[in-house]
């Protein structure tokens, strides 16, 4: 018998796949036996590499291949539906809710299509949001798997505890190249710049830093920028996605605005605060 193979949808952004582990977590938990595949894109394809539930990570580069042009759309299309295709799933569960994501459902052939939305292909539909409340994103995007009857409360358990090798061996390599750069045994990590102006730090605020030695991490969008003062160091744009993760966990504390490296970071446990 082939063993049952699931595939996990949330394709970005990297605050949103963060959010989406312990729903995957969960999955795990109740299909204990099941290979659980996760179609991502390729900003945060790193970090679900790494997750000890994800058999698979398939990257689909949608958007790369659309600013090539229609024809590298459709090929990259094509090419990641054969892969999937190819796995057999037996059910498909869509956590973001988006057309771009829930096309995929259909596209993977799977026999099983669960989501949320109110997507007319999806066997099992659920709401996007409680609009009784206000839930956090991690209970929102479970709305899908506890459809299928897993528990969002166990999947964070089982979170906090699958990730545990994963942020000892970041810390770990973050120490070292801590140690690398010159910094002392006491310094923060920021993660400054966030998708909007509006939810980002600004580096006038940053110069003002009254704490440790400050380290910057995260996208290019802060690579130019040049501190006025000593105590600042400026690794923007220069580090992958989980050497700044694994810098962050050895800091003794992180700064950061509503961002995805942010959210990764204080799901693996970093002590997090805001300015």
């Amino acid at each position: 018998m082939r063993p049952l193979r699931l595939l996990v949808v949330k394709l970005s952004s990297l605050g949103d796949v963060a959010h989406a582990v312990p729903s995957v977590a969960a999955l795990a938990r109740r299909f204990p036996r099941a290979e659980i595949d996760w179609l991502v894109e390729p900003s945060a394809a790193p970090f679900v590499a790494e997750l000890p539930w994800v058999a698979e990570t398939v990257v689909a580069d949608v958007r790369g291949a659309f600013s090539a042009g229609w024809a590298e759309l459709f090929a990259e299309r094509e090419r990641v539906a054969a892969l999937l295709v190819e796995r057999r799933y037996a059910i498909v569960v869509d956590l973001q809710g988006l057309l771009r994501s829930s096309l995929w459902t259909v596209w993977s052939g799977a026999d099983r299509r669960v989501g949320r939305g109110r997507w007319p292909w999806l066997h099992r539909r659920v709401p996007m949001y409680d609009h009784r409340r206000t839930p956090h994103a991690i209970e929102n995007t479970a709305r899908a798997v506890e459809a299928l009857g897993a528990s969002v409360r166990e999947g964070w358990e089982e979170a906090q505890r699958g990730l545990a090798p994963l942020a000892a061996r970041l810390r770990a390599a973050g120490t070292r190249d801590a140690e690398r750069l010159g910094l002392p045994p006491r310094f923060t990590a920021a993660f400054p710049m966030s998708s909007g102006q509006a939810r980002s730090i600004p580096p006038e605020w940053l110069e003002s830093w009254p704490g440790p030695p400050l380290v910057l991490l995260g996208d290019e969008r802060l690579a130019g920028y040049r501190p006025r003062r000593e105590g600042i160091l400026n690794c923007a744009g220069t580090m992958p996605l989980l050497g700044s993760l694994g810098l962050a966990l050895a800091a003794e504390r992180v700064v950061t605005a509503d961002t995805g490296p942010g959210h990764m970071a204080a799901l693996l446990g970093a002590d997090r605060s805001g300015p």
